[in-house]
C-alpha cells in the first residue's frame, strides 16, 4: 500500500507540475486602437449656484439727444423738426404727405376727418 500511495504521490506532482506558470515573456507591440463605444447616459443638471458680487459702476456715458413725439402737429420754441408724416384714423385710407410750416411744424393739408400730422422733434 505504500508503494501506491508513493506512485499516486510521484504521478500528482508531475500532473500538478503542469499547471503553473512559468517567468513572463517581453512586452509586445502595442495594438490598434478600438471602435468607438456608444454614449453614455446623460447626467442630471446640477444645483444653480450663488449669485457672484456686483459689478463696479460704469462711467456715466455721454448726453444724448432727445427725440421727441409732439403732442401736437408743432415742436416747442427750442425744438426743431426732424421728420413728420400723416395718420389716420383706424379704416381710413391714407396716401398723403405733410406740407411743412417752417422747421417746428407740419400739417396735412385738405384732410378728412381723423387725419392729423404726426411731427418729431429735437432739443436745439
Amino acid at each position: 500500500m505504500r508503494a501506491a500511495t508513493a506512485i499516486i504521490a510521484a504521478m500528482l506532482s508531475v500532473t500538478l507540475a503542469g499547471c503553473f506558470e512559468g517567468p513572463p515573456g517581453p512586452k509586445g507591440d502595442k495594438g490598434d486602437k478600438g471602435d468607438k463605444g456608444e454614449p453614455g447616459i446623460a447626467g442630471t443638471l446640477g444645483q444653480k449656484g450663488d449669485s457672484g458680487a456686483p459689478g463696479p459702476k460704469g462711467e456715466p456715458g455721454t448726453p444724448g439727444t432727445a427725440l421727441l413725439k409732439a403732442a401736437g402737429s408743432d415742436c416747442a420754441d427750442d425744438e426743431i423738426m426732424v421728420s413728420a408724416y400723416c395718420a389716420a384714423a383706424a379704416g381710413n385710407s391714407l396716401q398723403m404727405s405733410p406740407t411743412l410750416i417752417g422747421e417746428r411744424g407740419a400739417r396735412c393739408g385738405d384732410t378728412p376727418a381723423g387725419v392729423h400730422a404726426v411731427v418729431f422733434c429735437i432739443k436745439r
